[in-house]
């Protein structure tokens, strides 16, 4: 038992090294916005505002890639997803489990409209 507790106390130092290497600014990830995931916090260049990249199954059968803004109060109105260059804010750990397979996508898809 004492050996999970081990490798859950080191995912939990990994995670918080890398949020807090984010949050110092020291950091900086790149990236085309149109190649990160869904669920992927960025930041348009060289703007602080927090954007949650979303990708949706519209009725159409296209899939569609929007943001929504993020504040402490919560998520704003949907936007289009910026083109060029972006600021990956999610840590790296995080954001190596979304790309490979965790889907977090909301599971009611009227949040996407």
């Amino acid at each position: 038992m004492g050996h999970e507790s081990d490798d859950q106390d080191s995912v939990d130092l990994e995670i918080r090294t890398a949020q807090a290497t984010v949050q110092s600014g020291t950091y900086p990830r790149n990236s085309a916005a149109e190649l990160l995931p869904s669920g992927v916090f960025i930041r348009e260049i060289p703007s602080p505002e927090l954007l949650l990249i979303f990708k949706y199954r519209h009725p159409q059968d296209k899939v569609q890639t929007c943001v929504y803004p993020w504040t402490s109060r919560g998520y704003g109105v949907k936007r289009s997803l910026p083109t060029g260059e972006v600021e990956v804010v999610t840590p790296a750990p995080m954001l190596e489990v979304i790309q490979h397979g965790f889907d977090p996508t909301p599971l009611n898809p009227i949040l996407a409209w």
